[in-house]
């Protein structure tokens, strides 16, 4: 095996290991894992990864330690964030879109779970500082809990099973990508996570039910805040919606207010969308 090979197993190792100590980027020899000589392929995910990791050490990282303001207000993204839900995490970078340099999936956003370190491009949305600080959460509960246990419990589905995935969508098998299943869309169906994480990305919708309903009164789209807000779409006669935002609020993902806010718009839009097909 060669070196450069060998170190970025040993870097990978270290952070799926439940039983090691968190590795900070300083610890991490990521110009010895990138050395093109190392290599044979270019393009494969290892060398993609460490070339992530190595882009990584150019910018400053907002952390616990240093993420307020003069003021005493606390820098964005970590404003949006309080209590259990930021609680372990430790570095927030906000970085070019070729510094991700991962596959499609990486390019939006992405969390190193269990190092507690988020990347969110620079224009990055309110609800994908939620997801990704919910996979930070969700990793250190199932070190700590049950709570992936819980979560499938109230899911009722097998995850995988239920979607079709291209290169360019994820749809249900019947070709659709509506509420249903107890899962947001169809996307949701695939993993644990991303179910968990989609539903506190919830918290950061731009707009509320309330304005949603004063655009359609002038000839707005609904199909296009259907796409944006499936939450306010779902059935909320099916039982795992509250469900799963019952673990959430248990499992302090959310607070009182947030849960509140979540069990009252539930499906709350979905009336006019039944209406208008």
């Amino acid at each position: 095996m060669k070196r450069g090979v060998l170190l970025l197993s040993t870097v990978l190792a270290l952070t799926s290991c439940k039983s090691e100590p968190v590795v900070t980027l300083d610890d991490l020899v990521v110009e010895e894992i990138v050395k093109e000589d190392n290599f044979i392929d270019e393009d494969s995910p290892a060398v993609k990864q460490a070339k992530h990791w190595q882009a990584l050490t150019k910018y400053e990282p907002l952390t616990p330690e240093n993420k307020f303001n003069p003021d005493g207000t606390e820098k964005a993204p970590f404003n949006l964030l309080e209590g259990d839900l930021e609680e372990h995490i430790n570095r927030i970078y906000l970085i070019t879109r070729e510094d991700f340099y991962h596959d499609k999936n990486w390019t939006i956003a992405h969390a190193h779970s269990e190092l507690g370190i988020i990347c969110l491009p620079l224009n990055y949305e309110k609800s994908t500082v939620f997801h990704e600080a919910a996979h930070v959460r969700h990793a250190y509960l199932d070190e700590t809990t049950n709570f992936s246990m819980e979560w499938r419990e109230v899911a009722r589905i097998r995850y995988g099973s239920l979607a079709d995935i291209t290169d360019y969508s994820v749809l249900w098998h019947d070709g659709t990508n509506v509420p249903k299943f107890g899962c947001l869309d169809a996307y949701n169906s695939t993993s644990i996570y991303e179910d968990v994480a989609n539903f506190v990305g919830v918290l950061g919708y731009q707009e509320t039910p309330e304005q949603i309903k004063g655009f359609l009164d002038y000839n707005a789209n609904i199909k296009d805040f259907f796409i944006m807000y499936p939450f306010y779409f779902c059935d909320k006669n099916d039982r795992r919606y509250q469900e799963k935002i019952d673990l959430l609020y248990e499992y302090h993902f959310l607070n009182f207010d947030q849960y509140s806010t979540l069990t009252r718009n539930l499906g709350c839009l979905r009336e006019l969308w039944v209406e208008d097909k």
